[in-house]
């Protein structure tokens, strides 16, 4: 079930199997509060303000938002008969959420939540990892076909195509670098608007894992020039050019995600 903090590392929402999920206070005496969204919510999603969490399910169309502040489930999205909701995320301004089916990419807005949802063109396979680039301008989509698009989304138009795919595609706050991973490792891109694109040579080194699964996870810092990448004998620190490992915290108990 989902987990997720509030941006400001206040609460922790986490995901129950009875329909709702809890608010935890972290660090201080807030009540425990609990939130009951209508399905098990399989992810939750903090918008970037920290006011409202996107409540999803994978066998259900409807993304149900939850303000916090009441403790209330206020607003619904849907999204076309037939389709159901694996993966959502909002942009950097929390105004536009993308949500995506097993096949398809739907652009939808959250101050204007009960007009109809954009929907871009139809893959021909399966989405791995979506990402909104920083100033909301790019989508970003990998599929499990081995192939990655870059969207003009307010045209739902795509731009260009690339061999190479990720899931937890994280951008550089000046947008202009992408780093996500594949099964054994991170990769990281540059990328200039609005077709360029390109893998630097230098990427990270393998991480082996016991369980074959690699890295699970990255964070680029604040100012872009390091990124960091959670596996499961610990976290790693990175310079931008991916050329050596900085640093290792390692972790002998749990896969960092």
């Amino acid at each position: 079930l989902g987990r997720e903090f509030t941006p400001d590392g206040r609460w922790l929402l986490a995901g129950r199997a009875d329909d709702s999920f809890d608010l935890l206070p972290i660090d201080h005496p807030g009540r425990v509060r609990h939130v009951p969204v209508g399905v098990p919510p399989h992810d939750l999603v903090v918008s970037p303000d920290g006011h409202w969490a996107a409540a999803i399910n994978a066998t259900n169309p409807i993304v149900r938002f939850a303000n916090l502040d009441t403790a209330r489930v206020e607003r619904r999205m849907e999204l076309p008969a037939g389709e159901s909701v694996q993966v959502l995320a909002w942009n950097p301004d929390g105004d536009l959420l993308q949500v995506c089916s097993e096949m398809q990419i739907f652009i939808g807005r959250f101050d204007r939540y009960r007009t109809p949802v954009k929907r871009l063109v139809k893959e021909d396979h399966g989405i791995l990892g979506l990402a909104f680039s920083p100033d909301s301008s790019w989508i970003l989509s990998s599929g499990y076909n081995g192939r990655s698009r870059i969207w003009d989304w307010s045209s739902e138009t795509p731009l260009a195509e690339f061999a190479g795919a990720g899931a937890a595609i994280q951008w550089s706050p000046d947008g202009r670098w992408i780093a996500w991973k594949d099964e054994l490792q991170w990769e990281l891109l540059r990328f200039d608007p609005p077709t360029g694109w390109s893998v630097i040579p230098e990427v990270p080194p393998d991480v082996p894992s016991e369980a074959n699964a690699g890295p699970a996870v990255v964070r680029f810092h604040p100012l872009g020039d390091r990124w960091a990448s959670g596996s499961y004998d610990g976290v790693r620190l990175y310079p931008k050019s991916g050329r050596k490992e900085a640093a290792h915290w390692p972790s002998d108990d749990d896969m960092i995600q």
